[in-house]
């Protein structure tokens, strides 16, 4: 079964952690040959990782290439941090805002580290983050947030 997961990230600071739960989220379930669509939606003052001329924007172009991952960032948050669509890293999307993301059921939320569970197998979900959480502590010494309800 297909798994779809969206991380939201709001602040600069926050991207190299999501980046880096991502690929740990791609990495267990590619592991365990189960497909998985994720989605990154920068709002706030984390939009600015997407300009290509930003220090995070090799980050966002490893994402999409190596990972597969839709970037979308939110257009009132672009016009606030004073950045044009064009200056964007190629393939990443402008959304009207957080409501306009891609349509369909994904079962887990991660909001800044935290997780919310929205439908579907919902214990299973939360046993696979649980290990992804796990893994994450064991590589990088910590656990950001992934798993906790």
């Amino acid at each position: 079964m297909e798994r779809k997961v969206i991380f939201h990230v709001d602040e600069c600071g926050r991207f190299e952690m999501a980046a880096g739960n991502i690929h740990n989220m791609c990495s267990f379930y590619r592991g365990r040959e189960i497909p998985v669509v994720i989605e990154l939606l920068l709002n706030g003052e984390a939009v600015r990782a997407a300009a290509a001329a930003a220090p995070e924007a090799e980050g966002c172009r490893e994402l999409l290439r190596e990972e597969g991952v839709e970037i979308a960032v939110c257009n009132n948050a672009l016009r606030k941090n004073g950045i044009a669509a064009e200056e964007l890293t190629e393939g990443v999307r402008v959304v009207p805002g957080w409501w306009s993301l891609r349509k369909g059921s994904f079962r887990v939320m991660l909001i800044s580290g935290l997780s919310t569970f929205r439908s579907g197998s919902q214990r299973a979900a939360a046993g696979e983050l649980g290990q992804i959480g796990r893994n994450n502590q064991e590589s990088q010494g910590r656990i950001a947030g992934a798993g906790q309800l």
